[in-house]
C-alpha cells in the first residue's frame, strides 16, 4: 500500500453538490503504485468502482466529480486555449504583412478547430 492509499481509506465520498455516497474501501494500483480506480461502499447500491481521475481529496471527505464534468471543462479549456492562440496570430499578422499568407493557413486551422468544439 502507497501512503495516498492509507490516506484515502475510509474516508466520505459525496458528489459535486455535497449528497453522501459512501466510504471509500479500498483501491486499485498500477504496477509503480499510483491509484488507478477507489472501491466506494454506496450501501443498499452496493460496491462502485470509481476512476481515481474523477475523484478530488479535500481533507476529510473525497469529492465525485462525474464524467460529462470533466469532458465540459476540458473542452471549455481548449476553446478558451485555441480563441486565445487565434487572437495573438491575428495580433502577429496586424504587426508584420509578411507573414499573412503563412498566418493564413494556421488561422484556418484553428477555426477549424473552434468549429469542432
Amino acid at each position: 500500500m502507497t501512503r495516498d492509499d492509507i490516506d484515502i481509506i475510509g474516508k466520505n465520498v459525496k458528489d459535486m453538490y455535497g449528497t453522501f455516497m459512501g466510504k471509500v474501501v479500498g483501491t486499485i494500483t498500477d504496477i509503480d503504485g499510483s491509484i488507478q480506480s477507489v472501491g466506494v461502499d454506496c450501501g443498499s447500491q452496493g460496491l462502485q468502482q470509481i476512476q481515481y481521475e474523477q475523484l478530488v481529496v479535500q481533507g476529510e471527505v473525497v469529492i465525485f466529480i462525474p464524467k460529462w464534468r470533466l469532458d465540459s471543462q476540458r473542452l471549455l479549456r481548449e476553446k478558451q486555449l485555441t480563441l486565445r492562440r487565434l487572437k495573438a496570430l491575428i495580433d502577429i499578422v496586424s504587426e508584420n504583412d509578411d507573414m499573412k499568407e503563412d498566418a493564413e493557413i494556421i488561422h484556418e486551422k484553428y477555426k477549424s478547430k473552434l468549429a469542432s468544439l
